[in-house]
């Protein structure tokens, strides 16, 4: 069944709101967007869109006025899905609402996400958005917080042009060697993931990959130390790039059969 994508306004709506960023992401009532808040942004045309399952809402979208590159954009502060509810393409179809939505009032919509998330990596890329922009900390180090502990805050910034001649989706960067033009050199871990044990910061080819853990959330459970090194490296990789002038526009994922594990590369271009 397909969800149905509306947009909320009722009180009671905006504190299942409240609720499901918690079962999301494990936030004290401290550090949700309270209904109050996304109640007051409403009354200045910021947008909430909710996704419903047989009446039940099942995930949610919000953005906020903002300005990007000169222009009037929408910033989307949070997308999230119910657990149980999650790989049923609800996510996209939120922002593919709120693309429709806006897409003749503003310039951008823009939001930022973990570069670390393969998850949500896949699932921007697949809209269509470019990015070639690291904010360090943009919450802070992130250690009064449980999601965030022991790895911070850096994100990515996502932007998502809404021209008329702009249609969403994202590029097909055909068949992708992932044996060529690595940044990272990474190992196996017996423990179940890769590590990652060097950088190489002297490409100049057309299109280069940027590797990141498959779930950077078991490996910080299980390995803090390597899940560090992960966000240090990234870091450091992304930034030099981004200056070199590389975006990222596309995303290649898949599993390794032999070792049953997930490997994730951004697609880097000039």
């Amino acid at each position: 069944m397909r969800p149905q994508i509306r947009e909320l306004e009722s009180t009671a709506e905006l504190e299942k709101c409240v609720e499901i960023q918690s079962l999301v992401w494990g936030l004290a009532a401290s550090e949700t967007v309270s209904a109050e808040i996304l109640s007051t942004c409403l009354k200045h045309k910021a947008l909430l869109l909710g996704s419903f399952t047989e009446d039940r809402l099942t995930g949610f979208c919000f953005s906020v006025p903002s300005r990007w590159k000169g222009e009037p954009a929408h910033h989307s502060h949070m997308l999230a899905v119910l657990p149980e509810s999650r790989d049923q393409g609800i996510g996209f179809s939120l922002k593919q609402a709120q693309f429709k939505i806006l897409k003749n009032s503003v310039g951008w919509i823009t939001w930022t996400f973990d570069p670390l998330e393969s998850r949500n990596a896949g699932l921007n890329l697949k809209l269509g958005v470019s990015i070639n922009t690291y904010l360090r900390e943009l919450y802070g180090d992130g250690e009064n917080c449980f999601l965030h502990q022991g790895l911070g805050t850096d994100r990515f910034v996502a932007e998502w042009p809404t021209s008329g001649r702009f249609k969403p989706g994202g590029k097909d960067p055909g068949p992708i060697d992932t044996s060529q033009n690595l940044i990272f050199e990474t190992a196996w871990d017996p423990k179940g993931f890769y590590r990652v044990s060097g950088i190489n910061l002297t490409h100049n080819a057309p299109l280069i990959l940027l590797e990141i853990p498959g779930n950077i959330q078991a490996i910080k459970a299980s390995d803090p130390h390597c899940a560090g090194d992960w966000r240090k490296m990234t870091r450091k990789a992304a930034e030099f790039y981004f200056a070199e002038g590389y975006t990222i526009s596309s995303f290649h994922t898949f599993v390794n059969a032999q070792l049953s594990a997930r490997r994730s590369f951004y697609i880097l271009t000039l």
